[in-house]
């Protein structure tokens, strides 16, 4: 059966999909009287100003914030309020979405991006190659193709899997400060750190700088020659790392994890397990190779098949990965920034799977526990004190912005969600680290769950799908995130560029993302990216919406409803299950970026005349949009009587819809008809400002003619006495 493609006049309702429910949903139930009139339309053409961190030299270690005292290691006991007291807060910042950034190629650089050069990175061609993962875009948006599904999943009786799965990128910052999860001290253990001595010790304080990304199929050549800058740099051996890479593939999943740590002389008890008056010595005498081992150690035991943060259900291996030899780690004393009373340490680390792990940490200390993405291009930086920390997370993520259709909307749409990373469900083996996957796994056996035969499912709308419209087996795990006053989350649209991506079609020609590359591609659509209607409605509010600089921010305490799967019901914890993640936010791709207003006849205007007014659908670049079929809605201020407030627009206007305007009032000049989308109200509008008025002819007649008279009779009067 060939594809279905979608008419541009499909507003309201998909017609795409030959087995959806085609039910209308309404474009016009909201009261624009009560909506303030915002006359910045211009502001969409202005770019948010950019943060950019640079890199000056090896590593360059963020500090909590500028307000607080520099901690370095030698800093025995500083008082707590050097570090910003003991509020707890953790921010989270969405931002620049649909773009990814290329790892360069010269090593000075240290494998860090420098964010200029966009497109997916090139280890995806190895992940092409073994798991079918495809780019679809390769420039800005970026855009790609997964295979979703764990491999150590069977497929369900009952419900139909989707073919793939499509997504962006965006980055994530995250600030979290004064975590009580991350103290060091007595009896407290932060897991983020290995701990090489013993948990009931005073840990001090530790300052940790890590960068977290992946090997490209050159570099993997390139550590086993001995010229990449984990030889050159931090002194990995090549023979060494060869024997390891040996015993393992290139599948485009290799983790790179370079990080530079300083500890005191309590953090080196505690974490490193060094003591002695001369801290140098004891390292020396340890060697660091045995501290690398330890670490790896550490590494294992938090995350290999059912210890605490086995991360089997994310990763469908255990750290150690069956037969391969589990991560590789390597230690090298910074010499320059060691004395007596402090070490710190290079570390550089290929492994499968670390990454995961560290995502676990962050879960485990309160970070990211509802919005947990695969990070490349990943700063993770961070202090730690005896009774707190400060944790900084810069990111490039993946996989929470998914392709897909606006519930309400035929339009091309991106869906951002929180979710897990989890992608599994336990198993006996893997069991100590309870997969988050659990309830949207069908029919599986561990108790409690045993024997109940519920099998969720969500409504598939990804593009190009067999069962697009239909109901399929989750693939991810939806959260259901309600933000504490400590959590704030801020979510920042593209202004300074147009927005892209696949608009919503049905097709059963291909089952695999590389062979419907081509036609994912055809599909892709240029417009402006602006705030859907997702879940729940509240979110569609200047509450939490400012249009000027298209930023959401929701600052806990905010609760936000479950958007339960639609076969929800059963015993617990089935009934609690969600569709998708919640707060749900839909970025959709608007062809139409304003409604252009203009007078057709040339002024001056007078009061009582009707003149003709046309409404033209425009995009970002001024291009008028011939197919647009979406409504328009005019309001105008006291003293302006329009022929007609609202539109929709058919094939046959070409994009233009005429009306009239009378200007019945004086006062009216100067004020603003504002025409504004039924459906994106607050991001596709336009405004006129009424021209400089005249007064209707009969009534601006007698004072032009008894002007007219006096003029002739001061004239005379002035002749008069000129003769006399």
């Amino acid at each position: 059966m060939p594809r279905v493609d979608n008419s541009a006049f499909g507003r309201g309702f998909d017609v795409g999909s030959p087995r959806a429910n085609r039910v209308p949903r309404a474009v016009l139930e909201r009261d624009l009287t009560a909506r303030t009139k915002n006359v910045a339309h211009w502001k969409k053409y202005v770019a948010i100003a950019t943060v950019a961190i640079m890199v000056t030299s090896a590593f360059v270690l963020l500090l909590p914030s500028t307000s607080k005292k520099v901690l370095v290691p030698g800093d025995e006991s500083p008082a707590k309020s050097e570090v910003g007291g003991t509020t707890r807060k953790i921010a989270y910042e969405v931002s620049r979405i649909g773009e990814s950034y290329k790892k360069p190629t010269d090593y000075s650089k240290l494998g860090r991006h420098d964010h200029n050069v966009i497109g997916v990175n090139d280890w995806f061609a190895a992940r092409l190659t073994i798991y079918n993962d495809t780019i679809v875009r390769n420039d800005y948006p970026c855009i790609v193709a997964y295979t979703p599904y764990s491999d150590r999943l069977d497929k369900p009786p009952k419900y139909d899997m989707a073919s793939w799965t499509i997504h962006s990128y965006y980055q994530l910052k995250v600030e979290a400060e004064n975590m009580a999860e991350l103290a060091t001290g007595a009896t407290k253990d932060p897991w983020i750190l290995p701990i090489m001595g013993s948990v009931a010790d005073d840990g001090g304080w530790v300052n940790m700088s890590m960068y977290l990304t992946y090997l490209t199929p050159t570099e993997f050549n390139d550590v086993q020659a001995g010229t990449h800058y984990a030889n050159t740099f931090y002194g990995v051996d090549a023979a060494n790392v060869t024997a390891y890479f040996d015993k393992i593939a290139d599948d485009g999943w290799f983790a790179e994890i370079q990080g530079h740590f300083e500890f005191n002389r309590q953090a080196c008890q505690k974490f490193l397990g060094l003591t002695g008056a001369d801290l140098v010595a004891a390292f020396n005498a340890v060697g660091a190779d045995n501290i690398a081992w330890k670490w790896r150690t550490e590494w294992i035991n938090d995350g290999d098949a059912n210890k605490p943060l086995d991360i089997w259900a994310a990763y469908d291996y255990s750290i150690l990965a069956g037969n391969a030899p589990g991560p590789y780690v390597h230690i090298k004393l910074d010499t320059g920034n060691s004395d007596p009373n402090k070490i710190s340490l290079w570390l550089w680390s290929e492994s499968w799977g670390a990454e995961v792990l560290y995502a676990r940490y962050l879960d485990k200390v309160g970070v990211n526990q509802y919005w947990k993405p695969w990070g490349e291009d990943w700063y993770l930086n961070g202090t730690l004190s005896p009774t707190n920390g400060d944790i900084q997370v810069r990111m490039t993520g993946a996989y929470h912005i998914t392709s897909w259709k606006d519930p309400d909307y035929f339009v091309t749409t991106w869906m951002l969600e929180p979710q897990h990373d989890d992608y599994t469900r336990d198993t006996l083996a893997h069991f100590a680290w309870r997969s988050k996957y659990d309830p949207y796994y069908w029919g599986y056996n561990i108790p409690p769950y045993s024997g109940n035969s519920y099998n969720p499912t969500r409504i598939n709308w990804l593009p190009g799908q067999q069962y697009y419209g239909q109901e399929v087996h989750y693939w991810n795990t939806p959260m259901n995130w309600n933000l504490t006053a400590d959590q704030s989350l801020v979510i920042k649209l593209q202004t300074n560029r147009p927005g892209g991506g696949i608009e919503p079609y049905w097709s059963d020609l291909y089952a695999l993302p590389f062979a419907a590359s081509a036609e994912m591609q055809s599909h892709f659509k240029w417009g402006e990216m602006v705030l859907g209607h997702g879940y729940p409605s509240k979110l569609y509010s200047t509450t939490y919406y400012d249009a000027a600089t298209k930023t959401i921010t929701i600052q806990g305490p905010d609760d936000f409803a479950q958007n339960p799967c639609h076969l929800s019901g059963g015993t617990p914890p089935y009934k609690r299950i969600n569709e998708t993640g919640s707060p749900l936010f839909m970025l959709d791709i608007t062809p139409v970026s304003h409604y252009e207003m203009a007078i057709v006849e040339p002024g001056p205007y007078q009061l009582g005349t009707p003149y003709t007014l046309t409404v033209t659908a425009k995009n970002l670049t001024g291009v008028v949009v011939t197919n647009w079929n979406g409504t328009v809605n005019l309001t105008a201020p006291t003293g302006v009587t329009l022929g007609a407030a609202i539109h929709t627009y058919a094939p046959t206007d070409s994009g233009v819809w005429t009306t009239t305007i009378t200007m019945t009032d004086m006062s009216a000049a100067g004020e603003l008809v504002v025409s504004t989308d039924s459906y994106f109200y607050f991001d596709v509008y336009d405004t006129l400002s009424i021209p400089i008025l005249i007064p209707e002819f009969p009534t601006l007649l007698i004072p032009v003619i008894g002007a007219a008279a006096l003029f002739v009779v001061l004239r005379r009067r002035n002749v008069k006495k000129y003769d006399e």
